[in-house]
């Protein structure tokens, strides 16, 4: 699933192309740093360096410059592109997050397949607290992005020539830089999390909406690190990772959450058995015929949405020939109420218990998880070959 999600997904081979050329920008340009390119001027140029530039600079010197190079540690040249893409981002997620607020997230227009955009827009991991759209999040982010690149980028203009900082003022800190440091280390933070989840949690339903986002994140971050002098990267390098660390923390406890509320008002669910629609391949009425005969069983639960999945997965007639299945809770569920016996004694010689569901013991071997028909096939010709 993640080869399908990584090289047949068009647009993520947008993605790379943005990260790639904004590293060549960043690799490209070093500021602050006498080149080549000054050392060939001046050789052209014949003049002699006066013997002052040559001299130690003072401390107050020293402490001016070191003022400068934080002050204007965001983005010295980037600040046009940067706006591009964060107003690309802003119309994007502007777009998602007024499907979400209008309930309409369902609905959004996907190039690729709407089944799979909004199979993820719809799902826990698109709210902040269940409630909160993140597109509207990050549409704010995007907007003050672009308001902030716009306006440096006006500031900048106007400020060609003029001296910056002030050697009493105290600007070396990394407070004195520029908003758009944090706000691009918001955006990449948020972005690396959420392609974490693409993969892991929908590898096999690609959201272009989300890749889009994604890459042009990550370009804007790109692009901010691009533009930072050297003694401004060493400076801001802890406050940028803990505002990462902070950011990826708070996505992990609020992103994709149930609502507890209502999972505290159930106490009780009376034992329904989901009816398999899904046909059995001869592939699976084979597996089944060999996991009968090794004695192999498959432990689960009637509201277990991936043990039904597992029983889809073998198909409604495998499920009915087979012996393996056991029914965990063949009485309903309520809360104190134990599993039934067979569940809760030791699963192989080891004293292995049951910890999930679905879990498979065959041949003596425990393994956790819904599987592939060619899975388990895999895993019972293993077995007869020892």
């Amino acid at each position: 699933s993640l080869d399908r999600f990584v090289f047949r997904t068009p647009l993520f081979a947008g993605c790379i192309c943005i990260c790639i050329l904004s590293s060549m920008l960043c690799l490209a340009r070093t500021p602050g740093v006498p080149g080549a390119r000054d050392e060939k001027s001046l050789k052209s140029t014949g003049r002699l360096v006066p013997l002052r530039s040559l001299q130690p600079l003072s401390r107050q010197e020293m402490r001016a410059r070191s003022s400068q190079t934080v002050s204007s540690a965001s983005n010295r040249s980037y600040q046009g592109p940067i706006a591009g893409l964060a107003t690309l981002g802003f119309l994007e997620t502007a777009y998602l997050a007024g499907l979400s607020l209008t309930g309409q997230s369902d609905q959004v227009a996907c190039p690729l397949s709407a089944a799979s955009c909004s199979s993820v827009l719809t799902s826990p991991y698109a709210y902040l607290f269940d409630s909160i759209p993140l597109s509207l999040l990050g549409c704010g982010v995007y907007g003050a992005v672009a308001l902030v690149a716009l306006r440096e980028t006006g500031r900048r203009e106007g400020a060609t020539g003029e001296a910056v900082g002030d050697s009493s003022s105290g600007m070396g800190s990394p407070g004195s830089t520029s908003p758009l440091v944090y706000l691009s280390t918001l955006l990449v933070s948020t972005s690396a999390y959420l392609a974490v989840l693409l993969v892991t949690k929908f590898a096999d339903t690609p959201c272009v909406w989300c890749m889009t986002s994604i890459a042009l994140s990550m370009g804007i971050g790109s692009l901010t690190f691009a533009g930072l002098d050297g003694r401004a990267r060493e400076g801001l390098l802890t406050p940028m990772s803990g505002l990462f660390a902070a950011t990826v923390l708070l996505l992990n406890s609020t992103l994709g959450s149930p609502d507890m509320a209502d999972a505290r008002d159930i106490t009780k669910l009376e034992y329904q058995n989901p009816v398999v629609t899904t046909v059995s391949s001869g592939q699976a009425m084979d597996v089944a015929k060999r996991l009968d005969a090794v004695g192999a069983k498959m432990y689960g639960a009637f509201w277990c949405s991936h043990c039904f999945e597992q029983k889809e997965t073998l198909g409604a007639e495998a499920m009915k020939a087979g012996k393996f299945y056991v029914e965990c809770f063949p009485d309903g569920w309520e809360r104190g109420k134990q599993m039934a016996g067979a569940c809760l004694e030791p699963l192989n010689a080891e004293g292995t218990k049951l910890q999930g569901f679905p879990t498979w013991v065959i041949g003596g071997k425990v393994v956790e998880g819904d599987k592939s028909v060619a899975e388990l096939e895999k895993i019972l010709d293993g077995i007869s070959q020892k």
